[in-house]
């Protein structure tokens, strides 16, 4: 690993969402994903499990989550499911990036819920 090659005095942190998973198994010492602020107990469960399936399946997850954001408009959904999700009013996105209706907002927020729902 980086790490291992260049020294342990490096904090290392890995930026993709859907890189969580490897990212823990190869020793980085965390993340800064835009889906951190919307589901911070995905990501540290993926690093503190230590089991390959749990890994995968909550990774899984991640990667549904991206991939609805990515539908809808990435950054306007994360000032979505923050509040959503986690309950925080974060405020709006600039006007330019908004969510286009109130039914897009509700039809993002369900998707989600079921991905982060399923066993």
């Amino acid at each position: 690993s980086f790490k291992q090659e260049f020294g342990y005095s490096f904090t290392v942190f890995s930026g993709q969402d859907f890189l969580v998973m490897n990212a823990a198994r190869i020793g980085i010492d965390g993340v800064v994903t835009s889906s951190t602020n919307c589901v911070p107990d995905l990501i540290t469960t993926i690093f503190n499990s230590g089991n390959l399936d749990e890994m995968m399946k909550f990774q899984t997850k991640m990667t549904g989550l991206v991939n609805i954001s990515g539908r809808f408009g990435q950054l306007s959904t994360n000032y979505v499911l923050v509040k959503a999700l986690q309950g925080y009013d974060v405020g709006s996105p600039r006007e330019s990036i908004f969510l286009r209706s109130e039914d897009q907002e509700k039809e993002l927020t369900e998707e989600v819920l079921k991905i982060i729902h399923t066993k």
